[in-house]
Parts: C-alpha cells; sequence; structure tokens
C-alpha cells in the first residue's frame, strides 16, 4: 500500500515546535559522539546539510547526542570510509556512495541511475513512498551499516571545458566520474577519470580532465566557472544523492529515542537540501550569463540519443541483486506513471 507522502510542511512544522520548545535550552555534555567523515570541502554546499542534520540531532535529542563531523582525510582516506565505518574505525560516512562503492555494495548505485528521476519532487516520492528507502536500508543491513538519510546532491550533470552539444561531442573527452557515473560516462563516450572532489579544480585548471560530472552549485561554491565554459542540461542525474551511513553497531547501540530522533533529523536534513538546490536551480541560469558559461539544452531528439546511451545500465544493474532488479522496477513503473498522467493533461 502507497504511503503517505512525507510533507515538507509538516516536516517544517514539527521542527519549528521543537525549536520554540527548546529554546534557551543548555545542553549538558553529550552522552553519545558519533564520529562522522565525509569527503566533501567544509566550504561547499554539501558539508551546509551535515551541519543542519547534526544540529538537529542535538536539538532532537536536548544535546544527549552529538555528530561530530570530521572533513575530508581527517581520518581516513575517501576510498577507506566505507571499509572503516564498517570495522568502526569511524561511526558515520556522509559520501556519494553509488560514485565510490557501487562495486562492494551494488545498490548503491541505486540512487545515480542516469536520468532515473528529474527532480527533487520526484526522488522525494521515490525514497519514502515507493519502498526505495527500506530498500536502501535493507541492502545496508547486510553490509553492517545502517542507512540513516539521503540527502539532495543538486542537479548532477557535465560541467565541461568544450561544449556538448550532441553525443558526437563527449567521445574521446576524460570526465572527473566514478562508480554508476563512470560507467554512465563510458556509455555516452567519454572516457571516466577518478578524482575526489577536492581535486577537481585543479584538474580542470592542468587539464588533468576536461570536464566533471558535479552538481551545478559547484559553479558558484568552488568556483568551477573560472576553469569550465558550459554545462548542459537536463543533468545526467536530477538530483544526485549523497547518503549518511553509520556502523551498525554504533545504530544498534542507540536508545530507541535517540534512533527515532535521527531518522527525523534525516528526514529534516533532506527537506533543507532539496530547498538549497531547487534554488541553486532556479538561479543558475543568472549565474552562467554573469559568469560567462554557457548553457547548452539538448534537443529532445539528442537527449533520447542519451538515454538510448545509458539504457543498458539498468538491465545491468538490475542483474547484480533482487534488490538492484526491484530499484529498476519501481524507475521504470514511476517513469511510466509520470509519462501517462503527462499524456492526460493533453
Amino acid at each position: 500500500m502507497k504511503k503517505k507522502l512525507i510533507s515538507i510542511v509538516t516536516v517544517m512544522v514539527v521542527a519549528l515546535s521543537f525549536c520554540v520548545f527548546n529554546a534557551g535550552t543548555v545542553y549538558a555534555e553529550p552522552k553519545v559522539i558519533i564520529k562522522t567523515q565525509t569527503c566533501y570541502p567544509a566550504s561547499g554546499r554539501v558539508a551546509m546539510s551535515l551541519r543542519f542534520f547534526a544540529e538537529k540531532v542535538d536539538l532532537l535529542t536536548d544535546g544527549e547526542v552529538k555528530i561530530k563531523i570530521y572533513w575530508p582525510g581527517q581520518l581516513v582516506k575517501t576510498k577507506q570510509g566505507l571499509s572503516a565505518v564498517q570495522k568502526g574505525m569511524i561511526d558515520g560516512l556522509f559520501v556519494a556512495s553509488g560514485l565510490y562503492f557501487s562495486g562492494i555494495v551494488p545498490e548503491m548505485a541505486g540512487g545515480w541511475m542516469p536520468y532515473g528521476w528529474t527532480s527533487t519532487d520526484d526522488m522525494a516520492d521515490i525514497y519514502y513512498n515507493y519502498g526505495y528507502l527500506d530498500l536502501m536500508r535493507e541492502a545496508f543491513d547486510k553490509h553492517g551499516l545502517y542507512y540513516v538519510t539521503l540527502v539532495s546532491a543538486g542537479s548532477n550533470g557535465f560541467n565541461t571545458k568544450f561544449p556538448v552539444r550532441k553525443l558526437e561531442d563527449l567521445k574521446g573527452k576524460k570526465i572527473r566520474s566514478g562508480g554508476i557515473s563512470g560507467a554512465a560516462v563510458a556509455a555516452l563516450g567519454a572516457a571516466p577519470v577518478g578524482l575526489a572532489p577536492v581535486e577537481i579544480y585543479s584538474g580542470l585548471e592542468r587539464g588533468t580532465i576536461d570536464g566533471t560530472i558535479y552538481p551545478w552549485y559547484g559553479l558558484e561554491d568552488y568556483k568551477y566557472h573560472e576553469v569550465v565554459s558550459s554545462i548542459s542540461t537536463p543533468a545526467l542525474f536530477n538530483p544526485g544523492v549523497i547518503d549518511l551511513m553509520f556502523n551498525k553497531k554504533v545504530w544498534e547501540s542507540l536508545d530507541l529515542k535517540y534512533q527515532k530522533a535521527i531518522n527525523f533529523a534525516g528526514i529534516q536534513a533532506y527537506y533543507y537540501s532539496k530547498q538549497l538546490d531547487d534554488t541553486d536551480d532556479a538561479n543558475i541560469v543568472a549565474f552562467c550569463k554573469a559568469h560567462n558559461v554557457e548553457i547548452i539544452n539538448l534537443s529532445d531528439e539528442e537527449l533520447n540519443r542519451f538515454k538510448a546511451a545509458v539504457a543498458p545500465l539498468y538491465e545491468l544493474h538490475a542483474q547484480k541483486s533482487p534488490a538492484c532488479a526491484k530499484q529498476v522496477e519501481i524507475l521504470k513503473n514511476y517513469a511510466e506513471m509520470k509519462a501517462a498522467k503527462s499524456k492526460e493533461k493533453k
């Protein structure tokens, strides 16, 4: 049975009630500290969502649980992040797991299926109402992890030093990407190159890469507008997904009231990130115009060619596990439902 959509209004009203109720509260020392590392810089947009989550956990637990954030490389290297949280070397990890670790947990790639959804609203619907969140939690559980929440990573597509107007423009170009993103880039004829987020600017500047798959907010937040000349829309991933995971033993050691508070903080963090990204997408045209970055809108015909090129990735993903097959089924059914509704309106 389809669950009722978690409304952003409901989330914010309840959040406000907590803020009013706890206003002026002086917290004691935390009873639990959850050491969480991210692979994203402290100055970036994604960091805002992680800080928001940490603040909400602090608020909802009256300061008894603290999410202590560590920035890239402070505890472990990015590529070691998954094994580190599985082994308990760190308690939590905040990363686009589908781009880094889908070879270990194949279901992680389910959050990064190219053209899998077309808006933050659709993504929320798919995760919260059509079983995607449950599938992710089941998959992570088998690997000693608890999937806390998703966070929107913004419209995530080609930021390049050359124009991408047709499929042939990508042939042989070096594009920073990884995991399912790298597979999509390869399917489109480009050469995927693995780089950590903190290395993207220098890679573009030096010519190590010709472009990157990254959210549009990177143009401003990380000054990519200085080293790229164009973006192509619609985005390959709209939006991309950042995953927050905890070590399973750490999660199970928490009191039930703490688990409920953390899960609720996760929902709030998603809608906070959604609001940020929707605002960014609305402002991207003006920003690009002001900084001489060309926005290329793919024609319907060319977009269909791009989608056809990456379509085999869905079939490959479905073969990796029953949960992966279920993810593909959900995405296909959802797309068909939207298409049918669109025809009804015409």
